[in-house]
């Protein structure tokens, strides 16, 4: 099996107390960030643009900035992965939290996610699954300890 990029969309947004990132629920898999495959022959920036506007809804006309990346091993249902973090202001969305029904993907058809804002001073163990508990740790990590701007 060949390795298989992907691109997450870590947006962000400031309040008067802390940091919040983007997430959502999906209705099979839990609590997770906007992600997906980036496509054969697509550039990496384009992907994580498309993929969030395909999960969200949400349209960004910004210059995304990686930050991180993370190794997900294979296992018997998926191939080995690259996880690429990519930084998104999210400072003017005012709702607090919305639904949306994906598009692009074949497998989300009829599926709807419901988003919300999690500060990255809030724990959300046991609410994900363990890849993207690690992806949360990673991306607040980083906000928390200012290496990169928000």
């Amino acid at each position: 099996m060949k390795c298989v990029d992907k691109a997450v969309a870590i947006v962000t947004r400031r309040n008067a107390r802390t940091c919040e990132i983007l997430c959502f629920e999906h209705p099979i898999a839990g609590t997770q960030l906007p992600k997906g495959t980036v496509e054969s022959g697509e550039e990496i920036t384009a992907a994580v643009l498309r993929e969030l506007h395909e999960e969200s809804g949400l349209k960004l006309n910004q210059m995304p900035e990686m930050f991180a990346e993370m190794k997900v091993e294979p296992t018997s249902q998926m191939s080995e992965q690259i996880w690429h973090f990519w930084l998104l202001n999210g400072d003017h969305e005012v709702r607090e939290n919305w639904t949306h029904r994906p598009i692009g993907n074949p497998e989300e058809i009829g599926l709807e996610f419901s988003f919300f804002w999690k500060s990255v001073e809030d724990e959300l163990k046991n609410s994900l699954c363990p890849v993207f508990e690690r992806a949360f740790s990673i991306a607040c990590a980083h906000l928390r300890t200012g290496d990169i701007n928000v």
